[in-house]
């Protein structure tokens, strides 16, 4: 497994996440690696604590066994609106059919919807009846194959009346849209703190943020990290991806990229909220953004989606994800086709094959540093460079620094990089990653600098500890991973 694992991450360019199933097991998630998957995704809109961290322990073993560069990433729940459990897990619902709408709350949470009533976890009445929500006139289930028009709505007996456009068979926890919906609920709750803190306390390089709608959602959990490193004395950074995927992110668009480390274009939500013919335009418009800016852009929501039922994707299908990676985006993702389809790895092998056979064409160009970088990994060594290699007495006299702390490269970096290139027919590079190296994995092009180290030198991480050069001096942090800082 592991010559066919480094094998696809030399020569594949745009990455792939997969959503991991509440049950999950190892052998399940090699299968994954296996087929091309470079980041796992954890959605807690499902599953429990447990069950998330059974998923993150047999990934980081699958990690520490084969010495591969997989990351992980948390997909918060958000301020998001859903639907209950149904009798008999679904109910179907005829055009024309009236329904009526209802608050769970803690005290009604075992109440069971059905094709009369629907029990949503927030109280809708209360929020539609504010002159903020006055235009609002439908409700959207199941990413909009459910729509409803509103009749009637009762703030003190906390319900609405609605009367279905269409036909469509609701299953349990539906997402709930409700465009121009001005929600007021707080971005931040206890939920979303819990969440936040399993990501930080397992060390989890990606945090996907769900419905973000200014650049104010994103400070907030900065600063709950900040919170986080006070209280439990070590530090750990996760890049914050907030999703695209309500009018609101739409319009602030701008602001919220230039506070965070990437986007998730989420084109479930987002084409509900919005006109779907609009998306197209907007995705490929944010993945330049994100390219020119340096900054992650992952497309997702029904990339295969017919594969969750069917071994083989419609053509359309394998246009979209060509499409997106034409454009230029650093990742492309499977939500249900990988979390709880029929045929799970078919859908990633399906992925990983159309990302590889169209890599070729000129989506995008690697910086100067990249490039820089993939010619002192690939490039053939000499016999006499290859003892030095095996040799852990042999003291390297170059050390490439790569500085990823905010993904940004430093005018130091790049002076030492610079004396690199003037030693580097000569004598052996060791290449250390600042902070945590997985943080570069989703990016378009990234290479795995860890297995550089690991398969082009032999020092363990102990001998270089004790290596000093270039001034500047190694260490591990409280949850073993490499950091670099400037030698006092």
């Amino acid at each position: 497994m592991e010559k066919l694992i480094k094998k696809d991450l030399k020569i594949r360019q745009t990455k792939l996440i997969a959503t991991l199933g509440i049950t999950s097991e190892k052998k399940d998630l090699i299968k994954f690696i296996e087929e091309g998957v470079t980041c796992f995704r954890l959605n807690f809109s499902h599953g429990t604590l447990e069950s998330h961290q059974k998923n993150v322990d047999n990934t980081r073993e699958i990690i520490e066994e084969y010495n591969l560069p997989i990351s992980l990433m948390v997909d918060t729940r958000g301020p998001e609106i859903r639907t209950g459990n149904f009798i008999d897990g679904e109910a179907r619902i005829l055009e024309g059919k009236e329904v009526t709408f209802r608050f769970l709350s803690p005290e009604k949470k075992d109440a069971l919807s059905s094709d009369k009533e629907i029990w949503v976890n927030v109280n809708l009445p209360k929020i539609l009846a504010t002159p903020e929500n006055s235009k609002v006139t439908k409700i959207l289930l199941d990413d909009g194959q459910l729509i409803f028009k509103i009749i009637k709505i009762n703030k003190q007996e906390e319900n609405i009346k609605a009367k279905a456009l269409n036909s469509w068979t609701i299953t349990n926890y539906r997402g709930v849209n409700i465009p121009n919906l001005n929600n007021p609920m707080n971005f931040l709750n206890e939920y979303e703190k819990t969440t936040i803190k399993f990501a930080y306390l397992n060390c989890i390089e990606y945090i996907a943020l769900s419905f973000v709608s200014k650049k104010e959602d994103v400070s907030k959990v900065e600063n709950y990290l900040v919170e986080l490193e006070k209280e439990f004395k070590f530090h750990w950074k996760p890049k914050l991806i907030p999703k695209i995927e309500n009018n609101l992110a739409v319009t602030n668009f701008n602001e919220i990229l230039e506070n965070t480390s990437g986007i998730m274009i989420a084109r479930g939500d987002l084409a509900v909220e919005i006109p779907y013919e609009e998306t197209p335009r907007l995705e490929k418009r944010w993945i330049k953004e994100c390219a020119k800016k340096g900054k992650i852009s992952i497309v997702a929501t029904q990339m295969l989606q017919s594969m969750v039922n069917n071994p083989t994707p419609t053509r359309a299908e394998v246009t979209d994800v060509f499409i997106a990676q034409y454009w230029g985006a650093d990742s492309t993702m499977l939500s249900g086709e990988s979390a709880n389809g029929n045929f799970p790895f078919k859908a990633v092998k399906t992925m990983n094959r159309i990302l590889r056979n169209n890599q070729n064409l000129p989506q995008r160009t690697k910086s100067g540093m990249i490039k820089i970088i993939d010619e002192l990994l690939l490039r053939e060594w000499s016999d006499t460079e290859k003892k030095k290699i095996d040799s852990p007495s042999d003291k390297p006299i170059a050390l490439l620094v790569v500085n990823i702390v905010d993904q940004r490269w430093t005018s130091e970096v790049e002076e030492l990089i610079n004396r690199i290139e003037l030693v580097a027919k000569s004598r052996i590079l060791l290449i250390i990653v600042r902070s945590n190296f997985k943080h570069l994995l989703e990016h378009w092009g990234a290479r795995s600098l860890l297995w550089a180290i690991h398969s082009q030198t032999k020092w363990s991480e102990e001998s270089i500890l004790t290596k000093q050069t270039n001034s500047y001096w190694l260490n591990i942090d409280c949850k073993n991973k490499l950091i670099l800082s400037k030698k006092k």
